[in-house]
């Protein structure tokens, strides 16, 4: 369904600019879509669940900066290190919000939101709200790599996604997150520990964000005070359109690819077709809105006609 939306919009787009289908931009939006992509694998794991993580933008901020500084210090040596402490930023802040979200069993709305503004916040203090342009040496190199057509980031964009649809399928790991999504009472009682799966998920989505950072850091070269603000809402907007459901328990990692290339398909539009770019947020407020409505309706459709096949199933036994 979202390709075919995909299609309509780029036909669309292609009557009005003929600069949309050409192998240039298409090229061009994988690229600039693709550390938001490797962070929605993450986030899509997260929703599936039964949870979600506002800070996602804040914590690619944290991560972006943090490769900035390495950057000048090492005056840009040491890519494996730079590239290994952004993964464990990331990884350290998703922990930090998965043992909150367990061990504390806060709500995920208020700790994320908490961390939101409380990772961008120290980060805005230490640059003192700075642009950071001091990208120099191989560092700046990496996110130039290319793998046949591709650049390396939509590269690992596609190799993640592989990786966790095959985890999600055939490793029990996935059984279980699945699980704990759809029905987490039901879950515990077969001896599924809710503790150690959120924790786990949020500490692979805080990874993943680490890795898009510093990725996006190589390719960027400058990073502004708002970089990562709203990429939680276009996230959470392209994983619940993409087919996970909003309240867990389904998920869609193809869906979540096509959700993040729509996303990408309506802002070059916009873009193309000289639209001010405020634009952008009412496009991906309305995404958000018709998914999550998408996703309820979806599930209480669901909902009734497992209920009707309850009792229908009753009514024979009887």
């Amino acid at each position: 369904m979202l390709i075919l939306v995909i299609i309509i919009i780029g036909a669309v787009t292609t009557q009005v600019t003929p600069n949309f289908l050409t192998v240039n931009n298409i090229t061009n939006i994988l690229n600039i879509v693709s550390s938001m992509g490797i962070m929605a694998v993450g986030m899509t794991l997260i929703i599936t669940c039964g949870n979600i993580d506002v800070s996602i933008g804040s914590v690619f901020y944290a991560v972006c900066v943090t490769c900035g500084m390495l950057c000048e210090q090492w005056r840009g040596e040491n890519i494996a290190a730079i590239v290994l402490i952004a993964v464990a930023v990331g990884l350290g802040i998703g922990l930090g919000n998965g043992l909150l979200v367990s061990l504390i069993r806060m709500p995920a709305i208020v700790v994320t939101l908490a961390t939101m503004s409380i990772v961008r916040g120290v980060v805005l203090i230490a640059t003192d709200g700075a642009m950071l342009s001091n990208f120099i040496g191989p560092f700046t190199k990496i996110a130039g790599i290319r793998v046949g057509p591709l650049a390396i980031t939509p590269f690992l964009w596609i190799v993640i996604s592989l990786f966790f649809f095959f985890l999600i399928q055939k490793v029990r790991f996935g059984r279980e997150i699945l699980a704990l999504g759809g029905n987490p009472m039901a879950a515990e009682r077969i001896g599924i520990d809710k503790r150690k799966i959120n924790i786990i998920v949020f500490a692979i989505a805080g990874a993943l964000t680490g890795l898009a950072g510093a990725f996006y850091a190589s390719k960027i070269g400058v990073i502004h005070a708002q970089a990562g603000a709203g990429y939680e809402m276009k996230i959470i907007a392209a994983v619940v359109i993409g087919g996970t459901a909003f309240k867990g328990g389904k998920i869609s990692l193809l869906g979540t690819f096509c959700g993040v290339v729509l996303m990408g398909v309506i802002d070059n539009m916009l873009v193309l077709m000289q639209v001010p770019i405020y634009w952008q947020g009412v496009t991906t407020g309305a995404v958000l809105l018709i998914a999550v409505v998408s996703s309820a309706f979806t599930s209480d459709v669901t909902g009734k006609k497992e209920k009707t096949k309850t009792k229908v199933t009753k009514t024979h036994d009887g």
